[in-house]
Order: structure tokens, then sequence, then C-alpha cells
């Protein structure tokens, strides 16, 4: 995500109690990223839940993300 912050706002917002943990933009995952954290529950975006699919995340959830776009950008 380009802004990480958005995503973690977007988490409290529904009432969560949010741990920040963001990685650069294409960062190549690798258990050791993720072993802090292996026990609780993490939320991921789409595209970081691919780059994790040989990871095993028991307690991971996959977080769909939309863009909206403003009246301005069609016209």
């Amino acid at each position: 995500i380009g802004h990480p912050q958005r995503f973690f706002a977007m988490l409290r917002a529904w009432g969560m109690n949010v741990v920040e943990k963001a990685y650069p933009d294409h960062h190549a995952f690798k258990p050791a990223d993720i072993n802090a954290f292996y026990d609780q529950c993490i939320f991921l975006t789409e595209k970081d839940a691919v780059k994790c699919g040989q990871i095993n995340l028991p307690h991971a959830w996959v977080v769909p993300i939309d863009g909206l776009l403003s009246e301005d950008f069609f016209a």
C-alpha cells in the first residue's frame, strides 16, 4: 500500500486494536518477517497475501482494498 496509515486507520475505524507493521512496497516476504506475529491476527492486503502464499499464516485475514475515483477524474 502506498499509504499504510490509511490501511491502519481503516482497521481502527472498524474497532480493531492495531499494532502497526508496514513493509516497503514490493517487499519480498520471508517467514522471518512474520515470525514475531505468528500467533496474532494478521491483516494483509490482497497484494501482500499473494506474496505471502508460501508462508504458513494460520491467523491471517485478507482485507480487500477498493479505490474510489473522484468526479473530477471522469471529467
